[in-house]
């Protein structure tokens, strides 16, 4: 099934030691919600903001293969993502 709407909660980056460790100093602000259509765009956004290549994620990869999406969220237009 694929999704209609996805939401992306990056006010706060693990950037470190995650995802069930952690200390507050491996946490970053990273002050942004996004929704999209595409799920795969808002990995591939997500894994920007951690600092990572989305075009490195074999699981993007695969899912832009089948069909699921894009990695390439630049490209989509405003009615395909928001962030803020």
């Amino acid at each position: 099934m694929k999704p209609t709407l996805v939401v992306l909660d990056a006010t706060r980056l693990l950037m470190r030691n995650g995802p069930t460790g952690g200390s507050p100093a491996d946490v970053k602000r990273g002050d942004t919600i996004a929704v999209a259509t595409d799920q795969v765009a808002i990995d591939a956004f997500g894994l920007e903001l951690l600092g990572k290549d989305p075009n490195q994620a074999d699981w993007l990869r695969m899912a832009e293969e089948r069909g699921l999406g894009t990695r390439n969220w630049r490209q989509l237009t405003g009615e395909d993502i928001q962030a803020g």
